[in-house]
């Protein structure tokens, strides 16, 4: 009853998160061990809407993936063809840059659709939130590209972080 209740899948106590979307099997995912870490000096109300808040992030997650998973992957996908094409020395570094940038399009879109659910577009303070979720997906994508490359490559590196800088400023830009 209560999970139908709350809309939580299923309650864990692996992972350093306090909510996951798990789109691999269409599951929310709640570590009750992560939310004493903020709640020590909330009061139970307080405690409530943390937990409203990290339960409705998750559901967003769940609703966009059903609409824009596919694209993800696709970009991906995409992402890592062109990765090992430019590493045989068949595409430009120009190619990775563009597909890269519509990847972090919907991975800012993703994290700031959720990190916004419920809460005032007044104020954009949950663009805080989105910058750090956004800096973890773009650390591992870019991770990923440097070992598809499988060498050091100035030029990569570079590019890779002149889209991070233009991306973390555009969050940036549009909390202010």
């Amino acid at each position: 009853m209560w999970f139908s209740i709350i809309k939580v899948d299923r309650f864990t106590s692996e992972g350093g998160y306090k909510g996951l979307y798990d789109a691999k099997t269409d599951e929310v995912l709640i570590n009750l061990d992560n939310f004493n870490t903020v709640a020590g000096g909330y009061d139970d109300m307080e405690r409530v809407v943390e937990f409203a808040n990290v339960i409705t992030h998750e559901l967003s997650h769940r609703e966009y993936a059903k609409e824009l998973n596919n694209y993800m992957n696709d970009v991906l996908k995409e992402l890592t063809s062109i990765t090992k094409q430019y590493a045989e020395g068949n595409a430009s570094l120009d190619s990775i840059s563009k597909k890269l940038k519509t990847f972090y399009n919907y991975a800012i879109i993703n994290e700031s659709f959720a990190f916004g659910s419920g809460k005032s577009y007044e104020k954009l303070n949950h663009l805080d939130g989105t910058k750090s979720s956004v800096r973890s997906v773009m650390s591992q994508v870019n991770n990923h590209i440097r070992k598809l490359v499988g060498k050091k490559d100035r030029q990569l590196e570079k590019m890779l972080n002149e889209l991070y800088t233009e991306a973390m400023r555009a969050i940036r830009n549009l909390r202010n």
